[in-house]
């Protein structure tokens, strides 16, 4: 009973920090850890366990709320620095995440290894558009205007896979979403994703190295990686095979265009 409450305590005081208008300071910190060593004495006197009760509540949820705050403060430090706003940055960067596959580029999360100048966010989304397939009249559009992934990467553009090292040269953003009420909040999104900046390919990006074993996440996502590029020439042109891809391995990059294609069937059917 006493685990149970401390585990509630810890989860409440934990959602109650993204109520706050502002993050607590040290003086906060201190202060709440001296009331609570005052409150656990003032309950010397009281039966055994309702005193445990009394601190698995008042400790888990100090440890909780703390905890949760010292994590906010560090990922809110790691941000763009001003300087580094919409200017283009030298980044040397490792894949961390599943490419999305796009008509009009490349889309993939990546850790930052060092940039030029300081200031870059350990985590961003880093877009790399093919220039042969962009635009709202490129060749990447059908004649409705709609989607269409090329058929083949164009000439010089690479595979991009989890794990790879890059040097490249990027325009840096903060990213910024619309206040729209009851909207996907985009910037919350990204927050939780540990994404601080969102950064566009500038000029030629650079191959290092390649680095599949770097961690365990990278692993994992470099083994999604394959199974996408194996079953891809089999579900080419398959009316739902971004749906099986979503199913095999959690990619739902490409489900949504599909989702509005078949609404568009249905709406056109007489």
């Amino acid at each position: 009973m006493t685990g149970r409450m401390g585990l509630l305590a810890f989860v409440a005081a934990s959602g109650a920090v993204h109520g706050l208008p502002g993050l607590p300071g040290l003086a906060h910190g201190l202060a709440a850890v001296a009331l609570a060593v005052l409150l656990s004495l003032l309950v010397l006197g009281l039966p055994q366990r309702v005193r445990a009760g009394i601190w698995a509540l008042l400790w888990a949820g100090l440890a909780g709320f703390w905890l949760t705050v010292v994590r906010a403060d560090h990922r809110l430090a790691d941000a763009l620095a001003e300087h580094n706003e919409n200017k283009v940055s030298r980044v040397v960067l490792r894949v961390a995440g599943l490419p999305r596959l796009g008509p009009e580029g490349r889309q993939f999360q990546a850790q930052v290894l060092s940039s030029l100048p300081e200031g870059v966010p350990t985590r961003i989304q880093v877009s790399w558009p093919l220039a042969a397939w962009s635009g709202p009249y490129g060749r990447g559009r059908d004649a409705g205007g709609d989607a269409a992934p090329p058929a083949s990467l164009p000439d010089g553009v690479p595979d991009i896979a989890p794990g790879q090292v890059w040097r490249m040269a990027l325009s840096l953003k903060t990213p910024r979403g619309l206040r729209n009420p009851h909207a996907f909040d985009y910037e919350a999104y990204m927050f939780a994703q540990g994404v601080r900046a969102t950064g566009s390919v500038r000029g030629t990006p650079h191959y290092l190295r390649d680095e599949p074993w770097a961690s365990l996440p990278i692993a994992a996502q470099r083994a999604r990686h394959a199974v996408r590029a194996a079953m891809l020439p089999h579900l080419e042109g398959k009316r739902y095979g971004a749906v099986l891809l979503a199913l095999a391995i959690g990619d739902q990059a490409s489900v949504e265009p599909v989702a509005a294609q078949v609404s568009r069937e249905v709406n056109d059917t007489p």
